[in-house]
This record gives structure tokens, C-alpha cells and sequence, in this order.
């Protein structure tokens, strides 16, 4: 029973895979590995102690303890979400403006930089926003504190959510196609909103459990 179940599941597979065009294998498939091997990687060095790819990201954003207080800002948060879009529109305009199109990009990667440094301190983090940023903080220290396993497995699908997105994006681009363009936009910003709402969830469990978690609320 259970070898006709999988023979089942192979040949409906192969099926739906023969209908998807080439150039989104060859774009999709090879971001799947990579996610999956990149997911695989951080918990075997969350094991063995070591800098996760996240960790790795925040140091080469520099960032300290004064940035995450500025990015906590509910204004940061919102405004790092038109950065794709942005991105995505000007390498579109490659069709009309050439190689105008490196400015807003350029633009794009430099707000990138900027935002969690260029708003102040909010007045109040009791919010969701914040909450969002104080999650990801308890996230990234999960080496040192550790973190409520039922929280790990959500995590790395809503990371392959958003993973799984930018493909559709790149043969978008490269096919100058709307539509997956736009499966790929969504699929990106929903696996981050979902991401963000797990940090609060993540956050509101830890934060009575540690000092200074409890202190980044206020």
C-alpha cells in the first residue's frame, strides 16, 4: 500500500513537473537545493555553536546594538518592504530606460544599507513592528539562548517560502513575464510577513524569560 502511495506521488510529480517551463526548472530547482542546503547548513551549525548565515548577515550589515534600537523604529520596518518591488521595477525598465535602470537600483541597495541607521529611536516599542525587529534579535541569539523548538521547523519553511520566490522573479525578469514576476513578489513579501509575525509570536514568549529582552520593551 505504501509503495503504491509513493509510485503515485512520483508519477503525479513528474506530471505536474512537465507542464512548468524550462527556464523556471532551471532557475527553481537549483534555489530549492540551495535553500534547503543552506537550512540544513544553519542547524548544523547551530549545533556545533557556530555563526549561522543569518549571524553572518547581520555582522556584515554592522549590526550593533544602537542600529537595532533605530530599526526597531516602526518606520524602518515599513519602508524595507518597497525595497524588492523597487528592485524588480527597475530592472524592468532596462526595456525603456537601459542602463538607467543601475540608478534606482543602486538606490535601492543603498536604502538597504541606510534604513535600520536613519530613523531615531521609536517613543514606544510596544508595538507589532518592533516586536517583529525584537524577535529577529531572539532569533539570531538562539545560539546562546535557546529558543522553543516547536519555533525552529516554522521558521525554515517560512524562509523557503520566501526563498522559493526569487526564482519566479529572476525567469520573470529575464522573460520580461508579469505573471511570475508577480508569484514571485507575493510569495517573497508573504513568507516575510509570515516570518515577521512568528518573531512576535517568538519574542512575546522569551522576552519574560530574559532581562534583556524584557528591557528592549517600552
Amino acid at each position: 500500500m505504501l509503495n503504491l502511495f509513493f509510485q503515485t506521488a512520483r508519477k503525479e510529480t513528474a506530471k505536474i513537473i512537465s507542464y512548468l517551463p524550462k527556464p523556471l526548472l532551471i532557475t527553481i530547482l537549483p534555489a530549492l537545493i540551495l535553500a534547503v542546503t543552506i537550512s540544513t547548513y544553519n542547524f548544523l551549525q547551530h549545533k556545533k555553536n557556530i555563526m549561522t548565515t543569518e549571524q553572518k548577515i547581520a555582522n556584515l550589515f554592522q549590526m550593533k546594538d544602537e542600529v537595532w534600537a533605530r530599526h526597531a523604529n516602526p518606520w524602518s520596518v515599513l519602508t524595507r518592504f518597497p525595497i524588492l518591488p523597487l528592485i524588480i521595477i527597475s530592472i524592468w525598465s532596462r526595456t525603456w530606460i537601459n542602463w538607467w535602470c543601475l540608478i534606482p537600483i543602486m538606490i535601492a541597495i543603498i536604502w538597504t544599507w541606510i534604513n535600520p541607521r536613519i530613523f531615531p529611536k521609536p517613543t514606544s516599542t510596544n508595538n507589532w513592528f518592533s516586536k517583529a525587529v525584537f524577535g529577529e534579535r531572539v532569533w539570531l541569539n538562539r545560539q546562546k539562548i535557546e529558543i522553543p523548538q516547536h519555533h525552529q521547523p516554522v521558521i525554515n519553511i517560512l524562509n523557503l517560502i520566501s526563498f522559493v520566490g526569487l526564482p519566479f522573479c529572476i525567469w520573470g525578469l529575464i522573460q520580461l513575464n508579469i505573471w511570475p514576476t508577480l508569484l514571485g513578489i507575493t510569495l517573497v513579501l508573504l513568507g516575510k510577513m509570515w516570518f515577521l509575525d512568528r518573531m512576535v509570536w517568538l519574542y512575546e514568549e522569551m522576552k519574560d524569560n530574559n532581562y534583556e529582552y524584557q528591557s528592549w520593551l517600552y
